[in-house]
């Protein structure tokens, strides 16, 4: 196996060596310049943005879990489940909801005057979009609950009727947050966009009163009663989901989420290693922004731990530490706006206050963000403005290297 595993390793090298000289040669015959003073003038930028390594082989769970524990084995099984679910249904928000939410209802100008009727035909038009999207929520958050049930069968002693795996109490499951982290943050992600596209509320909201209209003239239409029924609790139960907000769901009435909750609000243990991981996390992050340690996208990976901490406020109503006060001064201070996939934008104090408001008013720090919460953005805007006015000079080198990506993808 070690074997294969070089071999690949070589071609992969080999492959990228191949693609730097290729680079080079071009862009030097794009500017005019030689190959070494274009790779003198770039740097870093030479270096490839990203290396991805894809099995050649996929298998199923089953077969790459093999554990002499049965009781270990099975829980591995569930928990390797639940992440490669989580995942796909991050990707398939992404690939099938993100965009198609952001362009609903656009028009070309906002001084452009809906015709009477072209509201509840988007609507009509793109039932499929939020049928798959209530679906989605509703996966999503039926996988988080599972795994919530998981975590906190293996952290609980309280219960004589779950006991936890002994051989596990020393294992750290960071991959397990991780995933739990990336169901919370999509569904805080979808919230946002519906939050920055009222046209979506608005629509469904006119689309409803006309399936009312409609149901006191039945005769009139082609329809039978019972589709044009099954048709309102549809649009209903969106609505419902809707108003009481993706991410909130997770933990209020909405998605059935309370009975997990109230066991796992006795795991003291679930508890402290959700907290203790979302906090080193953070630690992390914060440590390497603004350095030449900060990786790509770590940013928008702020919004998992955001998302892991509101969940923490809010699901089992206890104030968080005061270690955090100055963790989030701090996310604030570096990072108080998230730029996310498909050009939406997070501030993090909207979040905060939206989904935690007692927080805001219990710490000081954060009264002091909220007061001067205009100052820090204009200062983060002009911070921006200042670092993009110096790699200015590299901006062609960027847009060469898109050029070639495209060229090769070719």
């Amino acid at each position: 196996m070690s074997s294969e595993l070089e071999e690949q390793h070589e071609k992969l090298r080999r492959a990228v060596e191949g693609w730097r000289g290729r680079s080079q040669e071009l862009i030097s015959n794009l500017y005019g310049v030689s190959c070494s003073l274009a790779a003198d003038s770039r740097g870093a930028n030479s270096r490839p943005v990203e290396i991805r390594i894809e099995p050649l082989e996929h298998s199923g769970i089953h077969s790459m879990i093999d554990c002499d524990i049965v009781d270990l084995e099975k829980f591995l099984i569930v928990l390797s489940y639940d992440c490669i679910e989580i995942s796909k249904l991050r990707l398939h928000a992404s690939r099938r909801l993100y965009k198609r939410l952001i362009l609903f209802g656009h028009r070309s100008t906002s001084k452009e005057v809906l015709l009477e009727g072209e509201p509840q035909q988007a609507v009509g038009q793109s039932l499929s979009l939020f049928m798959d999207l209530y679906e989605t929520v509703s996966r999503m958050a039926a996988v988080n609950r599972n795994l919530l049930q998981q975590l906190n069968s293996l952290y609980s002693r309280q219960d004589k009727y779950m006991r936890p795996c002994m051989s596990m109490n020393n294992i750290f499951l960071r991959c397990i947050f991780e995933s739990l982290a990336e169901g919370m943050s999509s569904l805080m992600m979808l919230d946002e966009i519906l939050r920055q596209n009222p046209r979506i509320k608005g629509h469904l909201s006119q689309f409803r009163r006309m399936l009312a209209k409609v149901k006191l003239e039945i005769n009139a239409f082609s329809l039978s009663v019972k589709d044009l029924e099954c048709l309102e609790q549809v649009v209903i139960q969106v609505e419902k989901l809707f108003d009481a907000g993706l991410f909130s769901s997770t933990w209020l009435e909405g998605l059935n989420l309370n009975d997990t909750l109230q066991k796992a609000k006795y795991s003291r243990k679930l508890i402290e290693a959700m907290s203790s991981w979302n906090f080193q996390g953070f630690l992390d992050i914060l440590h390497r922004l603004d350095t030449w340690k900060e990786r790509p996208a770590q940013r928008q990976r702020l919004l998992h731990h955001i998302s892991i901490f509101i969940f923490l406020a809010n699901a089992f109503d206890e104030a968080p530490e005061k270690k955090w006060g100055k963790v989030i001064a701090d996310m604030l201070h570096k990072a108080p706006i998230i730029y996310i996939e498909c050009g939406v934008r997070l501030t993090i104090l909207d979040l905060l206050g939206k989904h935690c408001p007692r927080l805001l008013s219990s710490w000081s720090s954060l009264r002091g963000s909220t007061r001067d919460s205009d100052i820090m953005l204009r200062n983060y805007l002009c911070y921006l403005s200042e670092a993009h006015s110096r790699m200015a000079p590299h901006y062609h080198i960027l847009t060469s290297v898109s050029s070639l990506s495209k060229l090769f993808r070719g």
